[in-house]
């Protein structure tokens, strides 16, 4: 089958901006190793790779079993902040030998967090910590020399793992502490970027790819890919200048491939998320769903309000929290306490809004606003309203004002600000 002169011209021009994409990827690659050769440090004494083995670590908190060489760890133990499990194991070396962690854990939700913890001779009584991107069935591999605590002599090393198993266990087979070398350092870059770390609200916007604690010589994978589709493009240029003329198909597959690339990187984010979701959700009540959800706790502790403390009627409630403008902590109370009537604008509302048998709800702290238990009163400047406290929570305590005539009095009427 004979290709139309359009079709030759499209993929020759096609061609040319691949050609101009191959061309950047390879010089930005060799700048890279040899930028990388050049000022990551050596050590004194060339290392080894060392492997530890999931068998030989030992399990503090939690349970666990050995399959064959490595390590299940089957339950988390219930703690204050929540499900846990430890599992630790000496080891002596010297840090700067190893600035790499090569990982992989099978088994790995959505749900589930895993940090690192170490050691050192010089500070026994301190331990570090740092959160390691990972994925599921996955190799992945840890920049420990960005981390500024990554020195000196290492004497114990431990996993810390938070959250929820989803009833399968969590398998560790090894961890290797691996030498200097700029293909460790790339394996790390990878592993930062396609690490799964949730869906935000932000996620359907942007991609960052990169772990919150920011890591030395990694960059978001946007950059990466507007300096590799930039450089193409002074290819191009270059190429039309002095050699043959092209045309915008070679300039379009310039700038869409790394663009694909990038979205690529974003859709495995959202297909990760797409079974987390189904897992949590599929088949549940609107009840179960919400308290699966990530704002689990405000909605039993709204709902617990509802249910046993507030009247069953709309009542007036005004909620206090330490913040401005728009508080996913406060909106997210304001919506789950619907149908009452809720005022929730972080300021008291003029004098004759608040009357005997309204409620105040204070969500945590709030700087300046006392209650006085010996007499009943809440004071803030100098205002002072007498209330009686009908629940206290972690969360919040629910305060109803009382029949009194020191209601507090404004005689300018405005509204007061809480300081946040």
């Amino acid at each position: 089958m004979e290709l139309a002169r359009e079709d030759i011209y499209f993929l020759r021009s096609l061609c040319r901006g691949i050609f101009a994409l191959a061309l950047s990827a390879v010089v930005l690659v060799a700048l890279f190793i040899a930028s990388y050769q050049f000022r990551e440090p050596k050590p004194a004494n060339s290392a080894i790779d060392t492997t530890i083995l999931g068998k030989q670590f030992k399990t503090i908190l939690g349970t666990s079993r050995i399959q064959e060489n490595a390590l299940l760890v089957t339950g988390l133990e219930a703690q204050e902040d929540g499900n846990n499990a430890l599992i630790t194991t000496p080891l002596v070396f010297d840090a700067q030998n190893y600035p790499y962690l090569r990982y992989r854990f099978d088994g790995l939700q959505p749900g589930v967090r895993v940090q690192f913890f170490w050691s050192t001779a010089e500070n026994p009584e301190q331990t570090f910590t740092a959160v390691i991107p990972s994925k599921s069935g996955t190799s992945s591999t840890f920049n420990l020399g960005a981390q500024p605590a990554w020195q000196g002599t290492i004497t114990d090393i431990a996993l810390f793992i938070t959250g929820d198993l989803r009833a399968q266990p969590l398998r560790i087979p090894e961890i290797t502490f691996a030498s200097h070398s700029w293909h460790a350092f790339v394996a790390s870059i990878w592993s930062d970027w396609t690490a799964f770390r949730g869906w935000s609200g932000s996620s359907i916007n942007y991609l960052y790819g990169t772990s919150i604690q920011a890591v030395a010589g990694i960059v978001s994978p946007t950059v990466a890919m507007a300096i590799w589709a930039g450089l193409a493009l002074v290819f191009l240029y270059l190429i039309d200048c002095f050699w043959l003329p092209g045309n915008l198909i070679s300039y379009g597959a310039a700038i869409l491939i790394p663009w694909i690339a990038l979205d690529l990187l974003w859709q495995s984010e959202l297909s990760a998320q797409l079974q987390d979701t189904k897992y949590l959700f599929s088949g549940n009540s609107t009840h179960e769903k919400h308290l699966v959800d990530v704002d689990q706790n405000i909605y039993s502790y709204a709902n617990r309000l509802k249910e046993d403390v507030l009247p069953s009627s709309p009542s007036k409630i005004f909620i206090l929290h330490n913040s401005q403008g728009h508080n996913f902590y406060r909106l997210k109370t304001q919506y789950y306490l619907l149908p009452h009537n809720i005022y929730n604008f972080n300021h008291w509302q003029p004098d004759q809004l608040i009357q005997p048998g309204d409620y105040i709800l204070a969500l945590g702290a709030v700087p300046g606003l006392f209650f006085d238990v010996s007499k009943g009163e809440l004071r803030w400047q100098d205002n002072i309203l007498t209330v009686a406290v009908v629940d206290q929570d972690p969360l919040g305590t629910l305060m109803r004002v009382r029949p009194a005539a020191n209601l507090p009095v404004h005689p300018d009427s405005q509204q007061e600000e809480f300081s946040g």
